[in-house]
């Protein structure tokens, strides 16, 4: 018989073990619930229209940006210092608008119409932006330019902090948490291959499309991103009724900004800068929150971890600038009838980044990890930092290999005077400064560094060899001068006029390489009322000319790369004349009694070296992309307090509108220097800049990140760049 006091244990194991089981039912049936209401919650319809949207929106912009450049330089004729000077500005307001747009959009107007106004304005830019790159319009290009790039810098910059983050509003969290990180993943792969379709496609347009009497067609080739803008717009609108719009709630940026002006107020101007705090944010700690105070302390010491990235930026940036410069001066040939546009190398940085992300993922970070090293995001990004700079010293070696293909052009003080003797025999010339030199058979003398301020004649004498001419005149001679211009080319040529030795000016040379690469042909003759015909063997790009009898001379012809045949009214007198890549030449064809004399002379070389050689350090700055840049983003993110995660993202882009600003001022700096010391200049600085960084790595103390849970109540939001705030990762890296 059990005793009372076994009975009631007994009794009361049986009641807990009951009422244990009853609060597991209540458990699972509670699971099964949330299960269902998640089943019944429909994936957001809406986020289609975002997505759309991101895609035309970045389609459009890495359509302008990636001829941008060539533009400022070719169409609008700013020098390359200078058009890296305005690119590297419009990109630095591009990345700083996203602060006012962020402020605007949780303090006032609320994402959906922040988004909407800013793209008007952010397409009448592009609207802006193409019609001043019409030549046959009577209007200011260069200021109607500046215009469209204010306003493309604002639209685009408005909206870039409110996309993705009115995207993740259209969700319900934590029930769609999942599908809140499928969305960001493919939101980011939209950024991308927008980025991908404009950096291909725009180039085309403005180099294989031809209007308005011109070999090029920017005002097509920026019409399509002003044509992509609109329809983003449109495509945004027609989503409206699918959206779940939030009010504005007010910015943490304007908090943080607020709290920062009184504590330095009260600690330089006021009575309690007397009373000693430990650290300067201490003197708001009378009117605002603790808390407050305390992840501001902390954004502080993120904030100076990060000043490197500034460098990081200037160094990355200069793909759509000094590197598009670099490689138009490349030869892009791949096929017959086919060839890569020097602005659309910027294609592989966005492809490799999508190849290789998951790779570092799954292989590369855990093999490290396995070897102790690169276990932290501030060893990541100095490694970045470090490739960033190999990226320029490699860009710099190239840059040297490059300049031996270069234009020799006139410097101040100097001309430059070619003469083409158009005689199948020597002639000997005579002239003032010590000018003594004798001119092959249908041959070519270059005087390069002709001392001249202004204008000047050189006076000399030109008598042909007799040795080799016995069919001429043994008195046969010419005395005059040459005109010489400080700063220009000019050439003469010098040819048999009714038994007479004659000179005439050809005009002034443009012996600068072609804006685009094709080889540039300029013909000279003496041959009037005759047919020249140069046949393209391969394609349709052939070059007929109707010699006539006033000129010598014909314009710069731009042909296609390849094998010609030449004729003089339909008789073939060469089959074989090749213009390479990126030449500069002159076809001299001259009459001598019943004799046609010709010869084709290369002034600028060809583009000898292939574009396939500025890949190494394309791949180079996008290792350290990956290294710096989005283990830069994962550490700002995880390492800021959850209530500034926004502060910290806006911190991260303004990062990238210094890191512009910065290329600004080195351009001025370095503007007397060569391409090549440019290149050093910067991965030297990236060195430096890198070293002292570590030492202040090694100083950092990480912030221990906790994992939340449901029970814990964890608040599932977005930041303006589009990550989860409970996320171990950043999903996105700002474009």
């Amino acid at each position: 018989m059990e005793s009372s006091d076994e009975f009631n244990n007994k009794s009361e194991t049986e009641l807990h073990h009951v009422a244990s089981n009853a609060v597991k039912n209540n458990e699972r049936q509670i699971e099964n619930n949330e299960t269902e209401k998640e089943k019944e919650i429909k994936y957001p319809k809406a986020v289609f229209f975002i997505i759309s949207n991101e895609l035309c929106e970045r389609f459009s912009y890495y359509g302008m940006r990636t001829i941008l450049a060539i533009y400022l330089q070719k169409r609008l004729r700013y020098s390359e210092n200078a058009a890296t000077i305005i690119f590297h500005l419009f990109v630095m307001l591009c990345y700083f608008f996203p602060l006012v747009g962020a402020v605007i959009a949780d303090s006032y107007l609320g994402r959906f119409r922040t988004i909407i106004y800013f793209s008007f304005v952010y397409a009448i830019g592009n609207i802006v932006l193409a019609l001043s790159s019409v030549s046959v319009l009577q209007i200011p290009h260069s200021e109607l330019t500046i215009i469209g790039l204010l306003l493309i810098a604002t639209g685009t910059g408005g909206i870039k902090p409110c996309v993705s983050s009115f995207g993740g509003d259209q969700f319900i969290v934590p029930q769609q948490e999942m599908q809140l990180q499928q969305f960001f993943s493919i939101f980011y792969f939209s950024i991308n291959i927008g980025s991908m379709l404009g950096t291909l496609i725009s180039p085309i347009l403005r180099q294989d499309v031809h209007c308005l009497g011109e070999n090029t067609c920017f005002p097509i080739a920026f019409a399509f991103p002003a044509f992509l803008m609109i329809s983003a717009l449109v495509i945004f609108i027609a989503g409206k009724s699918l959206y779940k719009i939030k009010k504005p709630q007010g910015n943490v940026m304007v908090d943080v900004s607020r709290c920062v002006c009184y504590a330095l107020k009260r600690r330089f101007f006021s009575k309690a800068n007397n009373t000693k705090y430990n650290h300067w944010m201490d003197y708001a700690e009378n009117k605002y929150d603790k808390k407050l105070i305390k992840d501001i302390k902390t954004i502080q010491s993120i904030a100076v971890t990060l000043l490197p990235t500034i460098c990081f930026w200037a160094l990355f940036e200069q793909q759509g600038s000094s590197w598009t410069f670099q490689a138009t001066r490349m030869n892009g040939a791949l096929w017959d009838g086919f060839d890569i546009k020097p602005d659309q190398v910027h294609i592989v940085n966005p492809i490799l980044v999508l190849l290789l992300i998951p790779l570092f993922q799954k292989y590369l970070y855990p093999l490290a990890t396995k070897f102790h090293i690169l276990r932290t995001p501030l060893q990541k990004m100095s490694f970045g930092g470090i490739i960033a700079a190999l990226a320029f010293f490699i860009s710099g070696i190239l840059e040297l290999q490059l300049q031996s293909t270069y234009a020799v052009l006139p410097k101040p003080g100097e001309a430059q005077l070619r003469l083409y003797n158009g005689y199948n025999c020597s002639i000997l010339l005579e002239a003032e400064d010590g000018i003594k030199n004798i001119i092959g058979p249908t041959d070519i003398l270059e005087l390069k560094s002709l001392k001249v301020t202004g204008k000047r004649d050189i006076q000399a004498t030109i008598k042909i060899n007799i040795n080799n001419c016995s069919h001429l005149p043994s008195d046969l001679m010419w005395t005059g001068s040459f005109s010489i211009t400080e700063n220009k080319a000019i050439s003469y040529l010098i040819y048999d006029s009714n038994k007479n030795l004659t000179t005439r000016s050809t005009g002034y040379d443009d012996i600068e390489k072609s804006d685009y690469g094709k080889p540039k042909l300029r013909v000279i003759y003496n041959i009037p009322e005759s047919q020249l015909s140069l046949i393209n063997k391969h394609k349709e790009d052939n070059l007929y000319i109707l010699l006539n009898t006033s000129d010598v001379t014909i314009p710069d012809e731009f042909l296609s790369p390849g094998k010609y045949s030449l004729k003089l009214n339909e008789t073939e007198i060469d089959n074989n004349i090749k213009l390479e890549f990126g030449a500069v030449y002159r076809l001299m064809i001259v009459k001598e009694d019943e004799n046609i004399n010709y010869k084709l002379f290369t002034i600028t070389p060809s583009n000898s070296i292939h574009i396939f050689w500025i890949l190494p350090q394309y791949v180079a700055i996008t290792l350290a992309e990956i290294f710096f840049s989005i283990t830069g983003l994962e550490f700002t993110f995880m390492q800021a307090p959850n209530s500034m995660k926004s502060v910290t993202s806006s911190l991260w882009l303004l990062s990238i509108s210094l890191g512009n600003l910065t290329v600004v001022f080195i351009a001025e700096l370095l503007r007397s220097d060569s391409q090549a010391m440019q290149f050093f200049s910067y991965g030297g600085l990236m060195l430096v800049v890198m070293g002292v960084f570590i030492l202040v790595a090694m100083q950092y103390k990480y912030v221990q990140i906790v994992t939340e849970t449901k029970e814990n109540n964890t608040h599932h939001g977005t930041n303006n760049e589009g990550f989860t705030q409970d996320s171990d990762k950043a999903i996105c890296r700002p474009l």
